[in-house]
């Protein structure tokens, strides 16, 4: 993983452009981190959060803005989201790319979620 080329990706986000270096090493360490490369330039990031059994959080899915549209997203999730490990319950929250997210089974639910900002 190219750390100063994630926090470039993150950094134009509207959920992690506040986050520091050193916090998004930590939460690197802490998930199970995904990145997508053009040759040996990396350009996508993601990562999931899981107890490895019964629920994962799929979240900081990330395409560099100069590769965006070009289909890279849903090849990335398709990588991603094969793993067995990833069959249970999935938490995704985004305001945006609902469309994708669709495609992969999830469904927005206001009625029974929770968050404690």
């Amino acid at each position: 993983m190219q750390l100063g080329n994630i926090a470039g990706m993150l950094s134009s986000t509207y959920w992690a452009q506040q986050r520091s270096l050193e916090e998004i090493e930590s939460s690197m360490h802490q998930s199970h981190c995904f990145g997508l490369f053009k040759e040996s330039q990396q350009v996508g990031f993601a990562r999931i959060v899981t107890d490895g059994v019964s629920v994962y959080w799929l979240c900081d899915v990330v395409i560099h803005i100069n590769h965006r549209g070009k289909g890279l997203g849903k090849v990335f999730l398709d990588f991603i989201l094969k793993d067995h490990m990833y069959s249970g319950l999935g938490i995704l929250m985004t305001r945006d790319a609902h469309d994708l997210y669709e495609q992969y089974g999830y469904q927005i639910n206001k009625d029974n979620f929770m968050m404690k900002p």
